[in-house]
């Protein structure tokens, strides 16, 4: 995937706040660079494009030169770890016919990192006239845990399972899944 990498202050403010319009942002990858690309169409070059070009890790450095004011000829250099994943995948068939009163695990590629979250996030329960409800965040005889492991009742039900990978403070959602 493609991010955008803003350098950005302590107090939100970018590099271009205290300095002259002469002011040059160096970016470089460090490591690996075979794991990330950088590119910018930002003329000032607080901002770049960082795109997974395969999994690894490399680190993005930001030098910051400051030509023509009171630290003349001064550079400060700041850098950040990236980590490039390989996508979320599901290895569990991605429609599961679950018995009444039992439990399944839900297994995808990233399980041995403990940075994902399963969320049932509707259901639906069939009527003996022949209507459907849906519902929404609710626990309605169904469950899973934080390792994937789902639990029915004995209530006949469809139901969506959204599974998230948690990348620090962001997330990124990849696949929601119905399971039956």
């Amino acid at each position: 995937g493609k991010s955008r990498l803003v350098l950005i202050g302590a107090d939100g403010e970018t590099p271009l706040t205290f300095a002259n319009p002469s002011t040059r942002i160096h970016w470089s990858v460090l490591g690996n660079s075979e794991v990330v690309r950088i590119s910018s169409d930002d003329e000032k070059l607080h901002t770049i494009w960082v795109e997974g070009m395969k999994t690894g890790e490399a680190r993005i450095q930001a030098t910051i030169k400051l030509p023509g004011s009171s630290f003349y000829g001064s550079s400060f250099t700041v850098s950040a770890p990236i980590s490039v994943l390989p996508k979320l995948r599901i290895l569990t068939p991605s429609t599961l016919l679950i018995p009444p009163n039992s439990e399944s695990r839900i297994e995808t590629n990233l399980d041995l990192s403990s940075r994902i979250r399963y969320e049932i996030i509707s259901f639906e329960t069939e009527h003996n006239q022949g209507r459907t409800e849906t519902f929404r965040n609710e626990n309605k005889g169904v469950s899973v845990s934080k390792s994937g492991i789902l639990a029915v009742d004995n209530t006949e039900r469809s139901f969506i399972v959204l599974i998230t990978y948690l990348n620090g403070e962001d997330s990124d959602t990849c696949c929601a899944k119905n399971y039956q």
